[in-house]
């Protein structure tokens, strides 16, 4: 009963720590939109090599005649609409896990060089304890990075987004997600989760 309890609790506190990395990566796709001229003009200056002589004409359908077309055309749609609403609820959980497993094994991979570095013993103890505050770092990295080029996109030759409105959202961003991070940080203490099991 002990241990359900307590993955009751880990569970609690580490559904902030997935709403953070969410709206972490809403930041990072706000950024790629406010990048998306950028990336534009590479693909055309890279594709307007190729030759485009394709000729466009109608196409026209006449379903009256053929009901098996029509048939294959509801199958396929309704195929499709099932998996959209299935990617749709999948999505969050597999952005999630993502997200946990490579800032854990970043974190698991920097901690060695880190206690070497500071000159100190590669134990359990420290381990646990400096591998804890890499992920805490790591988190605020990639809250602020995005914020960053956010800022610097207004140096971008064309920029669609206004800078006001690119800050303002990406502020706003910012603050959700370090407040569901603060949340699950303070909820691992109040609920005396250990450090090692916060993601």
């Amino acid at each position: 009963m002990n241990k359900k309890k307590n993955n009751l609790k880990r569970h609690f506190v580490n559904f902030f720590g997935a709403l953070g990395y969410l709206v972490c990566l809403m930041q990072w796709l706000w950024v790629v939109l406010l990048y998306s001229s950028v990336v534009k003009s590479v693909a055309l200056f890279f594709g307007s090599e190729a030759n485009n002589t394709v000729s466009k004409s109608p196409v026209v359908f006449d379903y009256s005649s053929n009901l098996a077309s029509v048939i294959v055309v509801v199958i396929i749609t309704l195929f499709m609409t099932a998996l959209s609403i299935y990617i749709i609820f999948k999505m969050p959980s597999i952005i999630v896990k993502t997200s946990k497993n490579a800032v854990r094994k970043t974190a698991e991979s920097v901690t060695p060089l880190v206690l070497r570095a500071e000159h100190k013993k590669d134990n359990k103890k420290n381990h646990i304890k400096l591998s804890a505050r890499i992920t805490m770092i790591i988190k605020i990295i990639l809250l602020v990075i995005p914020i960053i080029l956010a800022y610097t996109s207004q140096y971008i030759e064309k920029q669609d987004i206004d800078l006001f409105l690119a800050m303002y959202i990406m502020i706003w961003l910012l603050f959700i997600a370090a407040v569901f991070f603060g949340l699950q940080y303070l909820f691992a203490m109040i609920l005396k989760i250990k450090k090692q099991e916060i993601w």
